[in-house]
This record gives structure tokens, sequence and C-alpha cells, in this order.
């Protein structure tokens, strides 16, 4: 499974390429970087309720481009603060990160960007 659905991602902008191109740029760019960080923060400091905050607008926003499988893991995140259950958190978070990982990578072929920058 592809990290991004882009023939749907294209359908969610009404067909306007350029205009998925532009979101996919500012997800990279602004959501997903500054929802990473917060999140980071939240999760060494045990605060539960940010972690599920911040999954919840990563699991929103990653739908919007349709990045799936990120979503589907973020939901998991979010859950799992939900719970309040500290191993499960920290085990969603990871699977979290590695999806993040995966999709900046996906993100970046997709603008032309090398991989890893």
């Amino acid at each position: 499974m592809p990290a991004i659905d882009y023939a749907k991602g294209v359908d969610q902008f009404g067909g306007d390429e350029s205009m998925y191109m532009m979101m996919l740029e500012r997800f990279e760019g602004l959501t997903l970087t500054d929802s990473l960080s917060k999140l980071n923060q939240a999760m060494t400091s045990r605060e539960w309720q940010e972690v599920r905050r911040q999954a919840h607008s990563l699991k929103g926003a990653s739908g919007y481009i349709a990045a799936e499988k990120f979503s589907h893991t973020a939901f998991e995140l979010q859950q799992a603060a939900e719970s309040g259950d500290e191993s499960r958190i920290k085990s969603a978070h990871s699977a979290l990160s590695r999806e993040a990982d995966i999709l900046l990578k996906e993100i970046h072929k997709l603008l032309g960007k090398p991989v890893g920058q």
C-alpha cells in the first residue's frame, strides 16, 4: 500500500492537481513538522491529552491528503492516548513515527525533493 493515494488525493481537490501538490507541500512543511514536534514534547512529558489532540489533528490532516495508512496509525495513537495505557501509547507512537518517515519520503518523491530532506 503506498503512503499516499495520489489519485484519491487529487480527486479530493476536485481534480486540481496543482492545488493538491500545494497542499502536500503545506502538509509536509507546516502541519506534519509542527504536530510531530508537539506530539514528541507531549510524549516526553507524558501529557496524554495533548498526545490525543496532536494525534487527532494528524489523523484529520493526513486523511485530507489521502495518506490513509498514516491517518489510521494516528487514529490508533489517539485511541491509545484516550485509554491512558502508557505501553499502548508508546507502541502506537513508535508506529506513527515509522509511518511519518515513510510518508515524508513519499511526499518528497511527489514534490521532486531529494528523499531524506
